[in-house]
């Protein structure tokens, strides 16, 4: 069981790293040389392959940051025990349940150039004369996929947290209380190591799903325009089923794969250090 277990995960991991050092050009079928390390090498000098890393760096830094402060935020508020708390939680967990498609459909329309509610009432309001091409504009496209990214997943980083606020022991801030903390020292010295745990799993996590982002940007405007929105996996997605080059394809999902496994055993080692402190 263990075996047929451990040929399920690695099978593909291993047929990809071996598709990698083949060309694997599908236009021409059963004419595959071994390149080595073509693929890999090649990539320092394609301004696309670099591109898309620049795009996925600003991608994953803006939108883990935003997502786990407002997530702490909004933790913060939906753990003050007041009058409707319970119906904000429950209306807090609707972004992160909606189907990721159909989210986007929504805000394509909602950031629509002729018809979309943005314009409508930004220029209801007069800060904006003509409507704004929110997803045909180069300089824009990204931050409106970055606010896509955040508007779905920050309701995630606010359950968490508050699971984490949650299962905080009363004690702890009434002694600090006693000793004459006010709230931002209670909130220094008691809250945020106590959510240590919590918080690194968080990051790791929003780390790890970023990295690996694909339905946002591709359903938005499919990479574009002009490569602005290009995140490494439209980049692997535009090489494998639209330029049909399965082994440069495959070699940038060997990087993207290692960038990913590095923050996993970096989790897992923090795990490991911090339950030998306890």
């Amino acid at each position: 069981m263990v075996l047929m277990m451990a040929i399920v995960v690695l099978y593909p991991i291993v047929k990809t790293v071996g598709m990698s050092f083949f060309e694997n050009y599908l236009a021409r079928p059963g004419m595959n040389p071994f390149v080595g390390l073509k693929h890999y090498l090649n990539f320092f000098d394609n301004k696309y392959f670099v591109n898309s890393i620049i795009i996925t760096i600003k991608y994953v830094v803006i939108t883990v940051l935003l997502r786990f402060v407002i997530g702490l935020i909004a933790a913060l508020l939906l753990n003050e025990k007041v009058k409707g708390v319970g119906i904000a939680r429950s209306i807090v967990v609707i972004p992160w349940a909606m189907p990721v498609v159909v989210v986007c459909l929504l805000f394509v329309q909602m950031f629509d150039y002729q018809y979309g509610i943005f314009n409508y009432m930004l220029a209801a309001v007069g800060i904006i004369k003509e409507p704004v091409k929110w997803l045909s504009d180069k300089d824009l496209a990204l931050p409106v996929a970055m606010f896509v990214n955040i508007w779905k997943g920050w309701p995630w980083v606010a359950i968490m947290f508050l699971a984490g606020l949650q299962g905080i022991q009363k004690e702890h801030y009434e002694a600090a209380e006693i000793d004459g903390a006010g709230y931002f020292k209670q909130f220094w010295y008691v809250t945020l190591p106590t959510l240590r745990p919590v918080t690194l799993t968080i990051f790791i996590l929003l780390m790890v799903w970023t990295i690996k982002d694909f339905d946002i940007v591709y359903v938005l405007n499919k990479g574009g325009p002009a490569h602005a929105t290009e995140h490494i996996t439209i980049f692997i997605y535009q090489k494998a089923f639209e330029a049909l080059r399965m082994g440069e394809a495959s070699a940038a999902g060997v990087l993207v794969l290692i960038v990913t496994m590095i923050f996993t055993i970096f989790y897992l080692r923090l795990l490991d250090r911090m339950d030998s402190e306890r």
